[in-house]
């Protein structure tokens, strides 16, 4: 990918370039410099391919909302992995597999001779 002026900048300064005109290629920098760490990070915890690239997209979501918005990120950095963490946390407890008693042998559950 060509290397452009908003490549050099601080994170707080591109930051800084959400509340004005520059706010697209300002987050085409952070997205180049952070999306492929967040994603390989979302695919390490949930293992699954399609469910990282749904958390990449939603925590540059986030991350565009805020950031555009009224709200102040102290720091990029940490603001995008504390997102894809706790995202990644949800659809991990969201994947866990639900055992119906339809799935289950009834025949062969013994009862608890301590109750």
């Amino acid at each position: 990918m060509p290397r452009t002026r908003y490549d050099g900048l601080t994170d707080e300064a591109l930051c800084s370039l959400f509340q004005s005109e520059e706010k697209e290629p300002a987050f085409t920098a952070l997205y180049t410099r952070y999306a492929h760490r967040i994603y390989l990070y979302a695919l390490a915890v949930t293992g699954t391919r399609e469910i990282a690239e749904d958390i990449l997209q939603e925590t540059f979501t986030r991350f565009f909302q805020v950031a555009t918005g009224p709200g102040i990120i102290e720091k990029v950095s940490n603001y995008l992995f504390v997102v894809a963490r706790n995202l990644s946390i949800t659809a991990q407890e969201r994947s866990r597999k639900v055992v119906g008693l339809e799935d289950l042998d009834l025949q062969t559950v013994q009862p608890d001779p301590d109750r």
